[in-house]
């Protein structure tokens, strides 16, 4: 059942969206189009001022992209069903919406069609408090939170990968999508995944936590760092069509990332990394050194947003 406090209740979402349209996920204003904005005017289109506290479980920056991303919000007490909430916000993220101008010029305005609601479904009502084993002042159980309740973040990084062809005509769907570099020789996988397993476990990130960053703790525990590479030729011509050209040596390198939480900027930090690795810059066994100076400014520049995608939010025990 779901969560009610003081006449509202609780729903957990799901949703997907398309990064490059915003200017990142956390709202900042009617003036800038962010994700959570749109939700916002989704949520007061079906529900007017009958909501609050929308949290989400993982920000994005301005231009990633997510397959899968989980928030919460609470509505006023009424008969909703998480069906017709999930129709309801998905009909107001993608419908056009007419309005007057000028002299009384009708304009159709789209709203959104880049960002979706996946599933929707009522919270639970408490969690165990992530702060009571270091203060035995806290209490035991505290309301449900999407943020704070997340077990595993997956993250999937593409790079596609030419050292022999011109990406900007090879590739054109992939522009916003992946990150494109060329160079001279191949990246050399192996060694990126010997650098990948360097960084599996529990370790201090300061020297890849981005400028900024909100988060207490610099330790984050890496569960998974797998890096996989995979000739763009073998994908189905219905995808590709024929801008490759078959004698041209084209990549797509996937690195996915698994952890409970990241610092900020974390996987686009390790992903500069791990290429620079891949191009013989560094070798895998400068990375243990690169984590125990602590400094941002001795690890390598950060790979661009539009290669990242966040792919899964678990919570332990819901299915969403």
């Amino acid at each position: 059942m779901a969560a009610v406090r003081g006449g509202f209740q609780r729903y957990l979402l799901s949703l997907q969206y398309h990064g490059s349209s915003f200017l990142g996920f956390s709202y900042q204003g009617e003036q800038h189009r962010t994700v959570e904005g749109c939700v916002r005017q989704a949520l007061q289109s079906l529900a007017g001022t009958t909501w609050e506290n929308l949290q989400v479980s993982s920000r994005t920056d301005r231009g990633v992209h997510a397959l899968k991303n989980t928030f919460h919000v609470d509505l006023r007490h009424q008969k909703w069903t998480c069906e017709q909430i999930h129709r309801g916000l998905n009909f107001y993220l993608q419908r056009l919406h007419e309005r007057e101008e000028g002299k009384r010029r009708l304009l159709r305005e789209r709203i959104d069609r880049d960002v979706r609601i996946l599933r929707v479904m009522e919270a639970p009502q408490q969690m165990p408090n992530p702060w009571a084993q270091q203060d035995p002042t806290q209490p035991l159980l505290v309301d449900w939170n999407a943020r704070f309740s997340a077990t595993q973040r997956t993250y999937v990084y593409r790079i596609i990968h030419s050292h022999d062809g011109d990406l900007d005509w090879m590739v054109p769907f992939e522009w916003d999508r992946a990150w494109r570099i060329h160079s001279q020789n191949p990246l050399n996988i192996e060694a990126m995944q010997q650098a990948a397993d360097m960084l599996v476990g529990e370790h201090d990130f300061s020297s890849f936590r981005g400028k900024g960053c909100q988060r207490i703790s610099p330790i984050v525990n890496l569960s998974a760092v797998r890096v996989n590479a995979r000739d763009l030729n073998d994908f189905e011509p219905l995808l590709w069509g024929t801008t490759i050209d078959k004698s041209s040596r084209c990549q797509l390198i996937t690195i996915q990332f698994e952890g409970n939480s990241f610092v900020y900027r974390q996987v686009r930090n390790l992903t500069g990394c791990l290429v620079q690795v891949g191009k013989g810059r560094l070798r895998p066994h400068d990375i243990p050194s690169l984590m125990a100076a602590r400094n941002r400014a001795l690890a390598p520049g950060m790979a661009p947003p539009h290669g990242l995608f966040l792919v899964d939010v678990q919570h332990q025990g819901i299915r969403i």
